[in-house]
């Protein structure tokens, strides 16, 4: 999953949304579903079931397997653009690290029994999320992580992003919740998915904030705690996992190998050829990384059983 906080966003011109995706080789034995990129360069993706992490600083390079204390799946990945690392996943893990390349170290925190789903970093603040209703914040991701009252009671979030001084989660029965200081209130409020699962949440430079979410649901909103508008899109009923923004132009992942583009979120998406195939493959997350002009997109590889990666430079 992508905000924010593990991409350090630049506009760059835009060059148009007919963006090729390409397939790289990578060492995942089990589908990639997260990656971030971060400012010291590189790229870390996490998997499902045995959390597994792999990294690159090229993404159309060699990527490399690295060893880490998960052995469940890896649902987040951020980093602080300042020199931390924190990845989360199944069964209450929260790990950090300097160098992606080197030591995870597992630090404890208040998820005790539940799955952490999401990590964002704003504003000198880390914010993870998870099941039933869990909402944690730091200042030091390496030391005390706080429980706070998210607002879902005991529904799932599943993400969180900042953007504009403004912390969104959102999570099932569609809810969505906004902060201006993580640590206190976090309201709920409306956010046109009706009881549809929202799966994700990203804001981009373009002041956009984007929900996306189960049953192809797509909604925008300029200012998050006012009105989100349903968008129509291409997707059908198809489950929308992720998006991102990067050089003028929006890009949500789905189900089934379905990717979509748009230069306005609130405007016309445009199914792309995702290269990931048509046997049924999920594209899982997306990102982008201003310092090499990359997107990065992870999933499924359902014939061989491993994970995909695929790249793509913005308007090529």
């Amino acid at each position: 999953m992508i905000s924010i906080n593990s991409i350090l966003k630049i506009k760059r011109p835009s060059t148009g949304c007919a963006i090729t995706w390409t397939q790289k080789a990578n060492p995942l034995t089990n589908f990639g579903n997260c990656v971030g990129h971060g400012s010291d360069g590189y790229w870390v993706v996490g998997s499902v079931s045995g959390g597994q992490i792999v990294t690159a600083t090229d993404p159309t390079g060699t990527w490399t397997l690295r060893a880490n204390p998960f052995t469940a799946t890896i649902t987040d990945v951020a980093h602080d653009q300042s020199g931390i690392w924190v990845a989360v996943g199944f069964g209450a893990k929260i790990a950090t690290a300097v160098n992606p390349t080197g030591t995870w170290t597992l630090r404890a925190n208040p998820f005790t029994g539940q799955n952490v789903t999401g990590v964002a970093y704003g504003n000198g603040i880390w914010v993870a999320v998870g099941t039933t209703g869990r909402l944690a914040t730091a200042t030091d991701p390496t030391g005390t992580w706080t429980l706070r009252t998210s607002s879902f009671g005991t529904t799932n979030i599943e993400s969180v992003s900042y953007g504009n001084g403004t912390w969104v989660a959102v999570g099932w029965s569609g809810k969505l919740a906004t902060a201006s200081d993580p640590t206190g209130t976090w309201t709920q409020r409306t956010s046109s998915f009706g009881s549809t699962i929202i799966d994700h949440v990203a804001y981009g430079d373009d002041g956009k904030w984007v929900i996306v979410g189960q049953s192809g649901k797509i909604a925008t909103a300029t200012i998050p705690t006012g009105t989100w508008t349903q968008r129509a899109n291409p997707f059908g009923t198809t489950g929308i996992n992720a998006s991102a923004y990067a050089a003028g132009c929006w890009v949500a992942v789905a189900d089934v190998s379905k990717l979509a583009t748009a230069p306005d979120p609130t405007g016309t998406w445009t199914l792309r050829n995702s290269s990931f195939g048509v046997a049924g493959d999920n594209i899982y997350d997306v990102a982008y990384g201003s310092s090499d002009n990359f997107y990065v997109a992870v999933g499924t590889d359902l014939i061989g059983g491993n994970g995909k990666i695929a790249t793509a430079t913005p308007g090529v």
